[in-house]
């Protein structure tokens, strides 16, 4: 369940990030922005972390080029 929100949490923390650190280039927001989510999810899979640390790093991927879709400088 975690997994299918994180795009949704990913892009709600990298717009507050944005907002609060304008000086930042987008790409270091969506770095941080995408660690949070794939943190808590590979935290929440114990047991399966290193079966699926490979996925998860891929899908935090995947979720901050979202995320740097929809914030960055138009």
């Amino acid at each position: 369940m975690l997994l299918l929100l994180s795009p949704v949490l990913v892009t709600l923390i990298g717009r507050r990030l944005v907002d609060f650190h304008r000086k930042w280039p987008p790409r270091v927001v969506v770095l941080m922005a995408a660690a949070i989510p794939t943190f808590v999810a590979a935290v929440a899979t114990q047991g399966l972390a290193l079966f699926l640390s490979p996925l998860i790093a891929l899908y935090g991927l995947l979720a901050g080029g979202f995320t740097y879709a929809v914030v960055r400088p138009r």
